[in-house]
């Protein structure tokens, strides 16, 4: 299971990169000018154990406070060494932010959500105009980073779909998905307000997963946070089953 985890969590953060990264005896530093308390974090999947506990967290947190960011940890199952939660809280480190990892079966997803039953779908391997505006109208105050999401799209590299599910000619609902290794990465699902409740999140996902088994998928992953009951109840009658949680560590400079 540790192995998998941590073959996850490397999968999502390429697929959601950084700008800047940096190796701190095996841990993944992450940088980007962003408020992503996942593209601001050390990624503790590895050690190579040339240095000791105090030197690394010491070299981590002057990795941070030199970019004046919180020191941060995004810290799972997989974390090593296997007492860093621990390690942390210790140290004054506070949890922030619980996430759920959850997998389903791409076949699995097609099956529950494959039948479109209004509006129509569309697929493109680059981020259209409309998509993007999309995602940022459908949560109020998205606009104001708009700079740094748009950035974070150009840094993808594995081969993506950007979906759209159009209702009378207007893109309503719309989710990435990012392939690698044969896992389907599900990422910025977003409905508009006024569609909401009408199966657009469903169409999404059901394109989705068409994409990714024509692309060779045959599992699929994303994440969300542990207290949106709404989308797990959409991604539950997907398929969608919790794998892990994951939660970060932080502490201000």
């Amino acid at each position: 299971m540790s192995s998998l985890i941590s073959a996850l969590e490397q999968l999502a953060a390429n697929a959601w990169p950084a700008a800047e990264t940096a190796s701190v005896d095996g841990w993944l530093c992450r940088y980007a000018a962003s408020s992503s308390r996942r593209l601001n974090s050390v990624l503790p999947l590895q050690t190579e154990g040339q240095l000791g506990l105090d030197e690394r967290i010491a070299a981590v947190e002057q990795f941070y406070s030199r970019r004046q960011t919180p020191a941060r940890f995004q810290v799972s199952p997989a974390a090593a060494p296997y007492s860093l939660d621990d390690d942390l809280k210790t140290r004054g480190y506070d949890l922030v932010g619980t996430i759920l990892v959850q997998t389903a079966a791409v076949k699995d997803v097609q099956t529950r959500c494959g039948r479109l039953t209004s509006g129509r779908i569309v697929v493109a391997d680059q981020c259209p105009d409309s998509w993007f505006d999309t995602y940022l109208r459908a949560e109020p105050g998205r606009e104001k980073t708009a700079a740094d999401r748009r950035a974070v799209l150009a840094r993808i590299a594995p081969p993506t779909a950007y979906v759209t599910w159009e209702v009378v000619g207007e893109a309503a609902a719309i989710g990435l998905g990012v392939l690698e290794q044969g896992w389907l990465g599900v990422f910025c699902m977003a409905t508009l307000p006024a569609y909401r409740r009408q199966g657009g999140a469903t169409a999404i996902l059901g394109a989705l997963a068409e994409w990714g088994a024509g692309q060779g998928a045959e599992e699929s992953y994303l994440q969300l946070f542990a207290r949106n009951t709404a989308a797990l109840a959409v991604y539950g009658r997907a398929g969608f089953t919790t794998l892990y949680p994951y939660h970060f560590r932080e502490r201000a400079p």
